[in-house]
């Protein structure tokens, strides 16, 4: 039940606010910040075990990534990455946020 998240959104939305710009001014949300966190995670993968892991479980079986995902890349990390910065984006708007 969202009505929780309703009264909660609209009894501190000054608050949620000027937090979004508080971390956003200091830099702890930025492109720049998730995509080192998501580098840094991709980073610990071996690349060998990425080869295996695919070979096993193709990314065409039920297993893998659907094909939708495949053919618009879902499944990169180039994707994610840009997914977050479009998700900064549109919360900075929601926010009134101009940096």
């Amino acid at each position: 039940d969202p009505g929780f998240f309703r009264v909660f959104h609209r009894a501190f939305l000054p608050e949620i606010r000027a937090r979004w710009r508080e971390l956003r001014d200091a830099g702890i949300i930025s492109t720049q910040n998730i995509n080192a966190a998501i580098k840094r995670q991709v980073d610990l993968i071996d690349p060998a075990s990425m080869v295996q892991d695919i070979a096993n479980w193709p990314l065409d079986i039920a297993t893998g990534a659907p094909a939708s995902m495949q053919a618009e890349g879902k499944w990169s990390v180039a994707y994610i990455m840009q997914y977050a910065a479009t998700r900064i984006a549109w919360i900075d708007a929601q926010w009134g946020y101009s940096g």
